[in-house]
C-alpha cells in the first residue's frame, strides 16, 4: 500500500532498499514475568498504518458481496496443476485464473479501473492488477502485475509467482509496486469466508476472493430443479462511493462487475492447459436460460447448445 510508490515519489525508503523496512522492531521494555510487552511500531508498520488511514478518512468505502459457483475451475486447476507445472515450470494457483477473468472484466467497467487524484476522476488505459501480499512479519504489501489483461494463464501466473515470491524475500523495487490500477486479495488463504478489504488509493475499487467451500446448492434447469454439492466463493468488492455511486449509474457498474466475473466463470471451459472462452446461444425453440446455469446441467439433459470458441 505504498503511497510514495503509487504516485512516484522517491522516499528515502527506497534509497535503503525495501528489506530494512520489513524488519519488526522486536526491542522489548520491562519484560517481566506476568507483565505486558511493549514494541515500536516498525517502520513497515506505521507507513501502511497511514495509508490505511489516509484510504478510510478520505474514500467512501461501500462493499456489496456476491457468491460465485467456481466448480468447475476448481476441478481443472486440481486435475491440471502438475501438468501445468511441467509444461510452464509454474505452479497454478486458483488465483491465477481468477486474475486473468478479473483483468479482462474490467475492460467493461472502467470507473473501476480509475484513480481519483485532486478531484479528478483519472481513467487508466492499462489494466494493472494488484496482488495484496501477506508477509512472514505480518505486515503486507502489493505488488502489480502490469497489463495483465494482455497476458496468458502461463504468463500471469509466471509474474504472479515471481512478484510474490520477491515481496517474500525482500527483493521488490519501486517499480513492482507502482501503477495498480485495481487490486485483488486472496483472503480465502486463511480460510476466511469473506471480508471488507480497504481501497488501495488512489484506487476506485479492490475485491477480495474467500475461501472455496463445497455446499449444496439448487441448480435450476428447463427440466427442473436438483440439488447438487459445488464449489463456492464469495466475492466481496469494496468501491469508493464518492465515485461509484446511483446518480451516476456507476454503482450499477461494481454491481455489474460481480456479475461479470460471474458470466465469464460460466462461459469459460476448463481444458488441457488453458482456459477457453466459451460464446454460449440456447436454441431459439428451448427456454431461455442464462449461461451460468448451463455449466451446472448434466450432459444428459443439456438443451441444443452452439458453441463459439476463443483462447484467451
Amino acid at each position: 500500500f505504498f503511497f510514495h510508490a503509487q504516485h512516484g515519489i522517491r522516499d528515502p525508503l527506497w534509497s535503503r532498499g525495501l528489506g530494512d523496512v520489513y524488519k519488526r522492531q522486536e526491542d522489548v521494555v520491562n519484560v517481566v514475568k506476568n507483565e505486558s510487552q511493549v514494541r515500536d511500531l516498525s517502520r513497515m508498520e506505521k507507513i501502511l498504518s497511514k495509508h490505511m488511514l489516509d484510504s478510510k478518512n478520505s474514500a467512501v468505502h461501500v462493499q456489496t458481496f456476491i457468491e460465485a459457483d467456481i466448480t468447475d475451475l476448481a476441478n481443472w486447476r486440481d486435475n491440471k496443476k502438475i501438468k501445468f507445472l511441467d509444461s510452464y515450470g509454474e505452479k497454478l494457483t486458483y488465483t491465477h485464473p481468477l486474475i486473468q477473468i478479473v483483468s479482462k472484466v474490467l475492460r467493461n467497467f472502467p470507473i473501476l479501473n480509475a484513480s481519483l487524484i485532486d478531484d479528478k476522476v483519472i481513467y487508466k488505459k492499462d489494466v494493472n492488477i494488484g496482488l495484496a501480499t501477506a508477509l512472514k512479519d505480518g505486515s503486507l504489501i502489493v505488488p502489480v502485475i502490469k497489463n495483465a489483461d494482455e497476458l496468458s494463464l502461463a504468463g500471469i501466473s509466471k509474474s504472479s509467482n515471481s512478484l510474490v515470491n520477491k515481496a517474500r524475500k525482500n527483493n521488490l523495487n519501486p517499480d513492482d509496486v507502482q501503477d495498480g490500477t485495481f487490486t485483488i486479495s486472496n483472503i480465502g488463504t486463511f480460510d476466511n469466508i469473506m471480508g471488507t478489504p480497504i481501497i488501495n488509493q488512489p484506487q476506485l475499487a479492490i475485491l477480495a476472493f474467500g475461501a472455496i467451500r463445497k455446499l449444496p446448492r439448487v441448480v435450476e434447469t428447463d427440466k427442473g430443479d436438483f440439488i447438487a454439492i459445488r464449489k463456492i466463493i464469495l466475492l466481496s468488492l469494496s468501491f469508493d462511493h464518492r465515485i461509484i455511486n446511483g446518480a451516476t449509474e456507476t454503482k450499477a457498474d461494481a454491481e455489474r462487475l460481480h456479475h461479470g466475473v460471474i458470466d465469464e466463470l460460466s462461459a469459460t471451459t476448463f481444458t488441457g492447459n488453458n482456459c477457453t472462452s466459451v460464446n454460449v446461444k440456447i436454441n431459439a425453440k428451448k427456454k431461455s436460460i442464462h449461461p451460468k446455469i448451463i455449466q451446472n446441467i448434466p450432459a444428459t439433459i443439456k438443451p441444443g447448445i452452439e458453441f463459439g470458441k476463443t483462447t484467451l
